[in-house]
């Protein structure tokens, strides 16, 4: 009845004929109920999740082939590539699960606790995930030993430089990154959740902690690459100082964002801002990172780097790792067998 009032007075007002009068009253009933539990600023979510659900996917899946075709061809891959890949694919993942929650919750109002959550702590896995890369490589992950002169180095800095070795102060310091983005994750779930619009743009502890946090880890980011730039050829620095200005731009993106939203913007269009930018940025750094591990020789960094190893390997890593004895030694090319196959996993 209530239904039917408000379609004569529409009508009446808008002047509106039989015909539309009951196609209008047609579309309302079939209308799907995926907005009636949703605010004006909230209805954006369902787009910025599946454009990244099928452009992190494609990177992910784009990674995972390139995998298989190497370990077809060489038995082996750099772990740079699964590294992008598993970032990625976590990527993708938040937004599938964060579109199921958000399906649910627009058809009762409650959605599903458990996939807001998954989505929470893949998208926090994946920034963590991000930010080691970044500082891994600042710090000279996959230069061979003949070009980066580590012994001037300050220790985590040379620890930084190969993050897979076993019990070693960066060991500490890697999953100390690892959890805190976990740790923060959860924390503004089972705290500050009920409130959509405070959590989602970071205007609570944990997400003033992690903006922080990000602040903390792009000025080390650029100390990584300013001190390996110091310690490898001149051809390396122009490398060097675009990861620096790129990766510390990474790190600090969203904090900026949520600084100058919290500023100059309405509390309705926050939550649609830093959405919108989060997602554009991490999406835009996936491709950067998949172009990273996918280049081939392009660059002076791709011509000496151990990515590219399969191709071309330096005499000193050949005689590296002919005289390595175990992979606890620390020398030469570095890798997990698979299932005690000849495919390798290679971590140099």
């Amino acid at each position: 009845m209530v239904l039917m009032l408000v379609l004569v007075s529409v009508t009446l007002q808008k002047k509106m004929t039989i015909d539309s009068l009951f196609g209008l009253l047609f579309s309302t009933l079939l209308k799907p109920l995926n907005t009636f539990f949703f605010q004006t600023d909230e209805l954006h979510l369902n787009m910025m999740h599946m454009v990244t659900l099928f452009v992190s996917g494609g990177v992910a899946m784009m990674l995972a082939l390139k995998a298989l075709v190497q370990f077809y061809e060489t038995n082996q891959v750099h772990a740079s590539v699964l590294w992008v890949m598993v970032a990625a694919a976590s990527d993708s993942l938040a937004s599938l699960f964060a579109i199921l929650h958000l399906e649910l919750y627009a058809h009762d109002g409650i959605g599903s606790g458990a996939m807001d959550s998954l989505s929470c702590h893949l998208e926090a896995t994946c920034d963590a995930l991000v930010a080691l890369f970044l500082l891994s490589i600042g710090a000279g992950w996959t230069l061979p030993s003949d070009v980066l002169k580590s012994k001037d180095r300050q220790r985590i800095l040379r620890e930084l430089q190969s993050p897979f070795q076993r019990f070693t102060t960066t060991t500490a310091l890697v999953v100390g990154i690892f959890l805190a983005h976990i740790l923060l994750a959860h924390w503004g779930l089972a705290i500050h959740n009920t409130d959509f619009s405070s959590y989602h743009d970071f205007e609570n502890w944990p997400g003033k902690i992690l903006m922080n946090l990000r602040v903390v880890l792009g000025a080390c980011l650029w100390v990584c690459c300013l001190n390996t730039k110091l310690n490898c050829p001149v051809s390396l620095e122009k490398f060097y100082n675009q990861l620096g200005f790129v990766g510390t731009l990474w790190f600090l993106s969203l904090p900026l964002v949520t600084w100058i939203v919290e500023i100059f913007q309405a509390p309705h269009l926050r939550h649609k801002t830093i959405g919108v930018w989060g997602a554009s940025l991490q999406t835009l750094s996936l491709l950067l990172l998949s172009w990273f591990v996918l280049a081939n020789g392009d660059n002076k960094f791709h011509k000496v780097s151990n990515i590219s190893l399969p191709i071309k390997e330096s005499l000193t890593e050949r005689v590296h790792s002919s005289m390595a004895a175990s992979p606890s030694s620390g020398d030469g090319l570095r890798g997990w067998s698979l299932l005690g196959s000849k495919a390798k996993v290679r971590l140099d």
